[in-house]
């Protein structure tokens, strides 16, 4: 079985080593542009149930064909194969992640886990992901990718002061809010996997691990003190994928559903088979809500910014009662010790009333509640003396934000300015694509990736830097073994002036050197229109990027082949947006919709709210070079419009598994 997309419309890459779309190209829908690239799944001997075809997408990473016995799908039946899969790392693709999902898994969740315990895997290996359970076997790039970026940002010079604040989050369990979540993808389709929301709400994650992440040393005991639940200021998600819906899809999730503990959420995917690497950077501090509301001036963004700072105030009250209560503990060490009293507790909490009761008006999902003698934990006050000059330095800061939009009045519901919010954020936000990557990459000037200090350590102004040469350090241990030229294209016709080594061409694909010769070559028979790159001239790949692209004034060869390789597993949705304009809110009405990055024009105009064509302030004049614009996600699973049952069983066949024992 295999899903199929079709591929991205509106991408063009401008020469250099990272790119971005043009935003005037949109080539016709010919059948030479319709090449076809599916997310392969080895399925079990059951076609999937309705509780998991929708979700496919978004479960399983997109592999290409030779990976595609690395994405397994198995029924509560044939859970005694387990053991067996779990066992055969010579059968899987060594550059792609194993994913195994079991198909209502959940019912016999306690006996998976005995499996994975047997075989030497740990409990919380094993994913619950609605009826189903899921799990997951990292490749070394996977853990890479996450660890990778957070320890060049906590090991650069700018970081060295804050250092001891910061706490590694590791892969512990967070509660994630999923009333949002479902609110958020029930407002744009295309990003949900279901029409139904009563399921969609049962597949989404109410506990949910990040691959890494960063948490202030005093967040565990001071949101026990007050009755929530921790979750890390810096949550970090990495992928294996040729596309990365599956990791935007992840990324939405910590955005949405942590939106008021999260300071930034990061993804990064490596994609080996286009020499790719894509980082999404989603900033959520309450200084980009204030200062991305200060920049939409206009009365046309009214209900945009009254929404960011209706959120800011929110998120400034938790950091307010939080480290008020912080300060008032390292003020008075003696409160630190064994030696509390109940007395102890009252006096905090008539100091932190006023506080209390504004955070738990603006944010009542937290369950924030006054202290409670069974509940206050030691603080260690050694380890966090030394920032008792930031942390009031913080608290002024805070303090500052909630009295200057002390008139934003509660416009809407908590949660549905939570859903807005992110709604925004996620519209600006610029996702980054490097490549193609190599032991020789080669970094554009300027291209760095920033990380909140908030974000890592909780305090202080300012960002990390991952500079230019950490950055080329970092991405270059993604690169793929198999070279770029070595790759096979497919095109039709390919005449035999685009060939600049008949005779090497002829040896390697075991074709009569005769056969070559201008008067017996024969452009649709000779070759089945594959070829590797290597054998394809400049001049020829030049002219498929203009005839199949539209693409003119490609200088480099490598940047090319690496266009090429790219358009082959770009998906889309070429289906119109949903024209519900009695439906949409202020911000979307103001916005549009954020899936295509608008100023990037990734969907065909054709199909963009009428908004996408205002100019303003979200469409800057300068955009950098080395980002790009994300994939869409489809709202359909794997089967098509026409396909009389829900579950294709067309496409749910001779697709190879590994070998039975």
């Amino acid at each position: 079985m295999h899903l199929q997309n079709l591929p991205l419309h509106g991408e063009q890459l401008y020469e250099g080593i990272l790119g971005m779309p043009d935003p005037s190209f949109d080539r016709p829908d010919t059948e030479s542009s319709l090449d076809r690239d599916p997310l392969f799944v080895s399925p079990s001997n059951q076609e999937p149930s309705d509780n998991i075809a929708p979700y496919l997408n978004v479960v399983f990473p997109n592999v290409p064909e030779r990976a595609k016995q690395n994405n397994i799908l198995l029924t509560t039946k044939e859970v005694h194969h387990l053991k067996y899969y779990l066992t055969q790392f010579d059968c899987y693709c060594p550059q792609y992640d194993v994913t195994i999902v079991v198909d209502g898994g959940g019912l016999i969740e306690k006996e998976i886990q005995s499996i994975m315990i047997e075989l030497g895997f740990e409990k919380r290996d094993v994913w619950r992901v609605g009826e189903s359970c899921t799990i997951l076997l990292n490749r070394f790039t996977h853990e890479y990718a996450a660890n990778g970026l957070i320890d060049d940002a906590t090991d650069s010079n700018k970081f060295g002061y804050w250092k001891r604040m910061a706490l590694p989050w590791g892969k512990t369990l967070t509660e994630i809010k999923a009333g949002p979540i479902c609110d958020f993808f029930g407002r744009f389709p295309l990003w949900a996997q279901s029409q139904f929301p009563e399921k969609f709400r049962k597949m989404v994650y109410k506990e949910k691990r990040p691959d890494a992440g960063s948490v202030p040393a005093y967040t565990p005991r001071i949101c026990k003190a007050l009755g929530m639940t921790p979750a890390p200021t810096l949550a970090i998600e990495s992928e294996t994928s040729d596309d990365f819906r599956k990791l935007f899809h992840d990324c939405i999730i910590w955005v949405v559903g942590a939106l008021l503990q999260v300071n930034a959420v990061i993804g990064v995917n490596n994609s080996p088979d286009t020499y790719s690497v894509d980082i999404l950077n989603f900033d959520l501090t309450v200084e980009r809500m204030v200062g991305l509301a200060r920049k939409l001036e206009g009365e046309q963004y009214s209900s945009t910014r009254d929404v960011l700072y209706q959120v800011a105030k929110m998120k400034a009250s938790i950091h307010v009662l939080q480290l008020k209560l912080l300060d008032y503990l390292l003020s008075h060490p003696e409160l630190c010790e064994d030696t509390v009293t109940q007395q102890d507790i009252e006096k905090i909490n008539r100091y932190l009333q006023g506080d209390i009761v504004l955070a738990r008006l603006l944010c009542p999902s937290l369950n924030i509640r006054p202290l409670e003698l069974s509940r206050f934990t030691e603080i260690n006050v050694v380890k966090l003396q030394p920032f008792l000059n930031d942390i009031k330095a913080e608290l002024a800061y805070y303090k500052k934000v909630v009295n200057e939009i002390d008139d934003c009045k509660i416009q809407m519901h908590p949660q549905e300015a939570v859903v807005q919010s992110a709604h925004i954020l996620v519209f600006h936000a610029l996702p980054l694509t490097f490549g193609p990557i190599s032991k020789k990459f080669i970094l554009p000037q300027g291209a760095k990736v920033e990380i909140p200090i908030r974000a890592l350590a909780g305090i202080g102004k300012g960002h990390v830097e991952i500079g230019p040469n950490d950055l080329r350090n970092y991405l270059s241990e993604f690169s793929p073994k198999r070279k770029m030229e070595q790759q096979i294209y497919k095109y039709t016709p390919i005449p035999l002036e685009w060939i600049n080594d008949p005779i090497g061409l002829a040896a390697d694909r075991g074709i009569a050197v005769d056969n070559m010769s201008p008067t017996k070559y024969n452009s649709k028979e000779t070759l089945d229109g594959e070829i590797k790159f290597r054998y394809l001239t400049d001049n020829a790949l030049k002219q498929i990027l203009s005839k199949r692209h539209g693409i003119e004034g490609i200088t480099s060869r490598e940047y090319a082949i690496w266009m090429l390789i790219r358009s082959r597993t770009q998906n889309a949705i070429k289906k119109p947006l949903l024209k519900d304009v009695e439906g949409q809110s202020n911000v979307q009405r103001e916005l549009g919709y954020p899936w295509h990055w608008a100023e990037y024009g990734r969907v065909p105009n054709r199909s963009l709210p009428s908004s996408f064509h205002r100019k303003g302030p979200m469409y800057p004049a300068n955009r950098g070079i080395h980002t790009t614009a994300l994939p869409l996600l489809p709202r359909r699973g794997f089967y098509p419009k026409w396909c009389p049952r829900r579950v294709c069983g067309t496409f749910w066949t001779t697709i190879g598994r590994l070998p039975r024992h």
